[in-house]
């Protein structure tokens, strides 16, 4: 997101170009938060490497999806992963394939009690506007 919100900075909507200015400046903040978070893991105790290491081997698959859709981010989102990845020692997946499932409306079976138990506020709701 922040590799996309810093290229429609420049957006002729004015208000479009002020949203992801401000954007610009939370998500910074955020990806500047979770690499130092990445790195103290990475490089405390043998526990927090083998917890970040199991987390990374559970969710990398996951991340192409969020960035191979659009090379020139990928590109952008890679470089920052390979500083990251290249400070804390931790060896970087391999590229996942990309798979769309989510995007594409296919989910696991962990979405369906989710989705019931969101659902159960609409319905006690019926005129609520959300």
């Amino acid at each position: 997101r922040l590799a996309l919100l810093g290229r429609l900075r420049t957006s002729p909507d004015q208000v479009l170009a002020a949203v992801a200015a401000k954007g610009v400046k939370e998500l910074t903040y955020h990806r500047d938060w979770a690499g130092r978070w990445f790195l103290t893991l990475a490089q405390g105790t043998e526990e927090s490497r083998r917890r970040l290491v199991a987390a990374l081997e559970a969710l990398w698959p996951y991340q192409a999806e969020l960035t191979d859709l659009n090379e020139e981010l990928r590109h952008e989102v890679d470089a920052v992963l390979d500083q990251v990845f290249a400070v804390s020692g931790v060896e970087r997946p391999g590229r996942a394939p990309l798979t769309g499932a989510g995007r594409d409306g296919a989910h696991t079976d962990a979405l369906g009690p989710l989705l019931a138990e969101m659902q159960v506020v609409a319905r006690a709701h019926p005129s609520g506007r959300w």
